[in-house]
């Protein structure tokens, strides 16, 4: 008598993945003590978008900046989209939510580093803050590929004005934008 092969319990869900190209622009404003200062030049990101078990599961991003490639960055949330929180040591905290609508794919990152302090943010005194935040958000218009892709980098650093006594802690911001028309890779290149 022939066996029966044995079957799986559960079925393995094998990830798809999209890959993109995303021609577009960079902005690029810090603050400083002075005066901000604004950039602006073309460039492009390779991004791939990994689906698994009805859900994304990573977004990958490799940005070129005036045709110089940049550090990869990925992002994995934890399961059903949840936040992802660790605090390892505790001076550190990283949150990572992809969320998807029927028409846009939306990514939030935000990692907070150093130990709480009171500064000056957007001219309001005294506002509690990790010395260090620094956020990635992006969305991605699923049918007409527009996708804009905004990095924040907020440090406090001491500032002592002309004539003070003492300095004082101020929060100063570096943004970087990315807006863009994507369209799918005909081969893999990263």
């Amino acid at each position: 008598m022939l066996s029966q092969p044995a079957v799986a319990d559960e079925e393995v869900v094998m990830p798809k993945t999209v890959f993109l190209v995303c021609d577009g622009a960079f902005l690029v404003e810090k603050e400083t003590a002075d005066d901000p200062v604004i950039d602006q030049f073309d460039g492009s990101l390779y991004i791939s978008i990994t689906y698994t078990d009805e859900a994304f599961s990573e977004i990958k991003i490799q940005p070129f900046e005036r045709d110089e490639r940049l550090r990869a960055q990925s992002f994995v949330p934890t399961k059903n989209n949840a936040k992802k929180t660790i605090s390892a040591p505790a001076t550190e905290q990283l949150e990572v939510v992809i969320e998807a609508t029927q028409d846009e794919v939306m990514l939030h990152q935000k990692l907070s580093t150093g130990a709480f302090v009171r500064a000056r943010i957007d001219e309001q005194p005294l506002v509690d803050t990790r010395m260090r935040v620094q956020s990635v958000d992006m969305t991605l218009n699923r049918f007409s590929g527009r996708m804009s892709v905004a990095w924040g980098d907020r440090q406090v650093r001491d500032f002592k004005p002309n004539g003070a006594i003492r300095a004082t802690k101020v929060s100063y911001l570096e943004q970087k934008s990315f807006d863009a028309k994507c369209h799918t890779m005909k081969e893999r290149l990263f």
